[in-house]
């Protein structure tokens, strides 16, 4: 809590947000989910303050992630449906959306986000950001619901992530898992073993 402190005196509201996500991940990770839920809700009121779109979307993502963390599907749904609102070309926001509408069995509403999700990739043609999670994601919901038809969509966004000259480690690892995950699905275990290899 001292880093928030910190940030609070730095007088950025910036910092004072990335304060808080940090401490809110921590605290759920400590088990704490009442203080988190506490710093959540700061979170959220702060992004409602004309900053800009961007720090309103960290501060209600906090919040749907606790809700979903403790079972409130809901709760967070509904919040992820405003940030969504909100940021209708955020592909982690979709990605959340989906996949919610999958773990709580609506595979009708979760193949909807899905293709929002391929909407917003196509819309960012060159960034390998919007194409990341979405490698990992795809895999995700078709192990769920045993509907692997657009695999091939997650393979093509992670093949574009791993070729792409803009990129980071964190995409490399997320690309990569999600061509092993989808290995695993296919039943390809030589597949698996490479994306392995190289994580």
């Amino acid at each position: 809590m001292d880093c928030i402190d910190l940030a609070i005196r730095s007088d950025d509201p910036h910092r004072e947000m990335q304060a808080r996500q940090t401490a809110i991940r921590a605290l759920l990770l400590m088990g704490e989910s009442v203080d988190a839920e506490a710093q959540a809700l700061i979170a959220r009121t702060m992004g409602e303050r004309p900053i800009d779109r961007f720090e309103l979307v960290r501060g209600l993502e906090s919040n749907y992630r606790l809700a979903f963390l403790k079972g409130d599907w809901s709760k967070g749904r509904n919040v992820v449906v405003e940030v969504l609102a909100n940021t209708p070309g955020d592909s982690s926001t979709a990605i959340a959306l989906a996949l919610t509408e999958y773990e709580t069995g609506n595979f009708g509403l979760g193949e909807v986000y899905l293709d929002r999700l391929f909407e917003i990739m196509n819309q960012s043609a060159t960034s390998p950001v919007a194409r990341a999670r979405p490698a990992l994601a795809i895999p995700y919901a078709a192990r769920i619901s045993g509907m692997t038809a657009k695999l091939d969509r997650a393979a093509e966004a992670a093949r574009f992530v791993l070729s792409s000259p803009r990129n980071s480690k964190v995409f490399i690892v997320i690309s990569r898992c999600g061509l092993g995950f989808q290995a695993v699905i296919q039943g390809d275990a030589a597949g698996a073993a490479e994306q392995y290899a190289n994580l």
